[in-house]
This record gives structure tokens, sequence and C-alpha cells, in this order.
């Protein structure tokens, strides 16, 4: 045998946290305390060390604290053990199954690092495509037994390229909202809530259409058209901020409003024209790309 070191490219995405505790303690030290509650179920090999989200189990481990920086880092491991591959050898192409035991489980390990030092709690969380996403990793902390903290929940936005905060306060009065969806991905206009949901559900099951592309005109003039359109865009910006709309399940969706930032420059121009504006509210999530060295076993 031999070991061969290869560099891998690994994709980060960034989320920030929110901790729901049931008391006023300091948050990094309860942050802190549920870590330490998982390395204790991992040392005593407790059963509920393993937490079902799916058809999966979840894991915790190789938690390490690093206090003079305010971080901690580890694995989240997805577990299956419904499901085991084949291997071929690509020189007889004969296919075998693999031997497992059965306690053994196919595992996909996702890196992660929670940072508590600043104002806000930050998750940095390796891309793993069959590995554990964001929400797996917010349920085992949500789910998994804990005696040092009293754990409500655990929430998380993406953290993206474009402050969406900033871009909802620019948003004013609302002319047009444009969305467009592949039928693919038909499941997701129930997030745009139920008039827009309806809308796009009677499109879909009219005709076999590809994609659907809804355009709507708000009477600016109207105080009733104005607080639904508010609502509307709102309930949008919410479901970007969960993750629930992104790039990867909507086409388009596209405001066209005043500018607050135009307006304020008017007022001090004294000019009373309210300038439009185009916002896309499909923003890019943060993310970086990193160089790691695997290690593979190699048989000779």
């Amino acid at each position: 045998m031999s070991l061969k070191v290869e560099k891998a490219s690994r994709t980060i995405h960034y989320y920030q946290l929110a901790f729901s505790f049931n008391t006023d303690k300091d948050i990094p030290d309860q942050i802190r305390e549920t870590f330490h509650d998982i390395v204790a179920l991992a040392k005593a090999k407790d059963k509920a060390r393993y937490q079902v989200s799916g058809n999966k189990f979840l894991f915790i481990n190789d938690i390490i604290f690093v206090p003079e920086d305010k971080y901690i880092k580890g694995k989240l491991l997805s577990i299956r053990k419904d499901l085991m591959p084949e291997l071929i050898n690509m020189n007889s192409d004969e296919i075998r199954d693999i031997e497992a035991n059965a306690d053994d489980g196919l595992v996909d390990s996702t890196h992660f690092i929670v940072s508590y030092g600043g104002a806000k709690t930050y998750l940095a969380l390796e891309y793993v495509d069959t590995g554990a996403k964001v929400q797996d990793f917010t349920h085992y902390l949500s789910a998994v037994p804990k005696s040092k903290v009293k754990l409500n929940n655990v929430d998380y936005i993406n953290v993206v390229r474009d402050n969406v905060d900033e871009v909802k306060r620019r948003i004013k009065e609302v002319s047009a909202l444009t969305v467009q969806i592949h039928k693919d991905n038909a499941d997701v206009v129930k997030e745009f809530g139920n008039d827009i949901g309806t809308a796009f559900e009677l499109a879909f099951k009219f005709s076999d259409l590809e994609y659907v592309h809804l355009d709507l005109k708000f009477n600016m003039k109207k105080n009733t058209n104005k607080e639904d359109s508010e609502s509307l865009v709102n309930k949008i910006i919410a479901g970007v901020k969960r993750g629930r709309l992104t790039k990867a399940k909507v086409d388009k969706i596209q405001v066209t409003a005043t500018d607050d930032n135009n307006n304020n420059n008017n007022n001090n121009n004294n000019n009373n024209n309210n300038k439009m504006a185009l916002f896309d509210l499909l923003f890019d999530k943060l993310k970086s790309k990193i160089d790691v060295e695997k290690k593979i076993t190699q048989k000779h």
C-alpha cells in the first residue's frame, strides 16, 4: 500500500445563525456548552448522538474548540444505511458488492466552523454534493439532547453578496413584479403566498408549459394595492433570506419600484419626481473556494 496526496477544491457557503435559548445567559457561552454536550454524548457512545433527518442519520464529531479566536470547528456526518454502492474493477469490468456489517453506514463528511466572536454568529459550511446541508446542521443542534443548556431551536439565513436589508429599505412604492419559474421547480410557488402560488399552479396545470412567466402591474395610486405589493415583496425577501427562493429554484424575481436612495437625492435637489429602479431579488450567496489536500490509500 502507498499513500497518495492530491489537491482538491472545496466550496464554502456562509450563513448567519440565530440561537434561541430558554435562559438569559451569555449566548456565546451557551453555544460552547451546546457543543460540549455533543462531545459528551460522543464520548459516552450515547445512541442519541445520532439523529435522524429524512432517510439519513446525522452525527457531529471531531469537535475542536478555539476559544482564543472564538470559534468551534468539526465535522457533520451524513450516514446512509439503506443504500450501499457497488464497486467496479476498471480492468476486468467486474462489479462486486461492498461487504458491510449490520451497523455500518455510508458516510459523507462536511466540515464546518462556527464563529461566535462578534455581535452575530456565523457558520462556514463546506459544500458536499451528497453530504449534509445547513438545514441538517441546524436540525441536529436543535434535536440532540443537551444537559448544560436549554436550546429551543437554531435558525439560519444565507449570507449574500448584496445587503438584503439595504435593498429592502430602498424599495418603496412598487410598480411591477416579474417572476419566472421552470416546471421542474413548480413546488417553490408556495413560498410566494396563496394568491401568487395559486396563479402559478393553475398556469402549470393548464398546459405542459416549460416555464411560467408572471408580470404583475400595481396601481400605485391605490392604497390597497400599495399594501398588497409591500406585503408580497416582504414575503419574497423573507424567502430569499431563508434560502427558500434561490437561483437554483427560480429563474427570475425582479421588482420595479421607487428607490429611496434616488428620492433622497431628489429631495436634496428640490426635485419631486420619483425615479423608478429595477431590483433583482435573486441575490448571490456568499461563497468561497479553498484548496485542500486529500489523502488516498492505494493498493498495489
